[in-house]
């Protein structure tokens, strides 16, 4: 464990306390980095779940704020809070060292900027038992902080969250839990070496292991404020780390990417395309080169994976409207329309916008 991330130190009562108590039931897995701000709502949150047998590990980071002294007044006044203390890793290193000491059946991860419902842990371990093949379980959430009032709803299904991978995450990451036997039976865990992609990583490894789910129900209230602007900093780092990813699962489709079709396919992942006819004509021919790879391999289920192209396919041609009537025809035209699945409301919007040269906001 050192090897990988440092110096890494548990409260001296703490190891006690661990290895005295009967295995709790959930695992909470918390990284903090100078998080003092928020952090005693996202501990108290966590604290006031409905269920109760839970033990709470949270991974200081190398913080150089209040962040460790606030950690250590709660550690004494809750027994379920253990605290490690190690040197500035990253999120995946941090959260290595949680689920290697996590005890539980199952494992919650938590952001310390955030506020879990009082029902989350209830409601997921709940669908779990209710779903044994599952082995990893998001919920919905909804933003709080300086941009407030987005439900990020992602999808339920999970032959589209799996197909969905091939462009991105399938979970808001701390509204994740996972079940510890089929991790571990896996051999699945986080990798310290995507500092900026670490949940990416570990849902492309897990792909094809563990069945995949998401609860539709805001669980989580996500925190959105400017300490969270210094990754934007890291976005090329960010980029470079997913792009690794996306071409391992490439890999799986027996498909060739040129440098300028993995540039696309970022594009379409990252929902940052390019309203020119450029763009456009160059989306076209690699969805559907990835749909015609899929034909041959069989690797993602169907029709999910058509389904999933479609929408990003329409994504694109909606964010170039102001190329008029050529987009509406592009988009049509082409094969992938055929399971847009656009309801008449969007497709009238669609076209209004295409008649009158409309931008459409991103």
């Amino acid at each position: 464990m050192e090897a990988l991330v440092g110096r890494v130190e548990v409260a001296n009562d703490t190891l006690g306390r661990m290895a005295s108590l009967s295995s709790p039931l959930v695992s909470v897995v918390m990284p903090a980095y100078n998080c003092q701000s928020h952090l005693g709502e996202a501990i108290s949150s966590m604290l006031g779940q409905t269920l109760t047998d839970f033990e709470f590990i949270i991974i200081d980071d190398g913080s150089t704020d209040g962040t460790p002294a606030a950690l250590e007044r709660h550690r004494r006044r809750d027994a379920r809070i253990s605290v490690v203390s190690q040197n500035h890793g990253g999120l995946g290193a941090a959260l290595l060292v949680g689920c290697k000491l996590a005890r539980g059946d199952f494992i919650a991860r938590m952001d310390a900027d955030d506020v879990s419902m009082p029902e989350r842990l209830a409601q997921q371990v709940a669908f779990f038992e209710a779903h044994p093949e599952v082995g990893l379980c998001g919920t919905w959430a909804k933003t709080v902080g300086d941009d407030p009032g987005h439900e990020w709803r992602y999808p339920t299904d999970p032959d589209v969250l799996r197909c969905r991978l091939i462009f991105g995450v399938a979970h808001i990451h701390p509204t994740l839990m996972m079940r510890r036997s089929l991790m571990i039976r896996a051999g699945l865990t986080y990798d310290p070496a995507y500092t900026y992609a670490e949940d990416y990583d570990l849902y492309a490894r897990c792909a094809g292991q563990v069945s995949f789910a998401n609860i539709p129900r805001v669980l989580l209230l996500y925190r959105t404020h400017p300490q969270q602007a210094g990754r934007r900093y890291a976005e090329p780092e960010r980029r470079l780390q997913a792009g690794r990813v996306q071409r391992d699962l490439l890999k799986h489709l027996d498909v060739q990417v040129s440098d300028r079709e993995l540039t696309v396919h970022q594009c379409l992942s990252d929902w940052r395309t390019q309203p020119n006819r450029s763009f456009i004509a160059a989306a076209d021919s690699w969805l559907r080169k990835l749909a015609l790879a899929n034909e041959r391999t069989g690797c993602y289920p169907e029709p999910a994976f058509s389904r999933v192209l479609a929408e990003r396919w329409f994504y694109a041609c909606n964010l170039a409207t102001e190329l008029r009537w050529w987009t509406w025809n592009a988009f049509w035209h082409s094969p992938l329309a055929s399971d847009a699945r656009l309801e008449a409301r969007k497709k009238i919007d669609f076209a209004l916008r295409c008649r009158w040269a409309v931008k459409t906001a991103a």
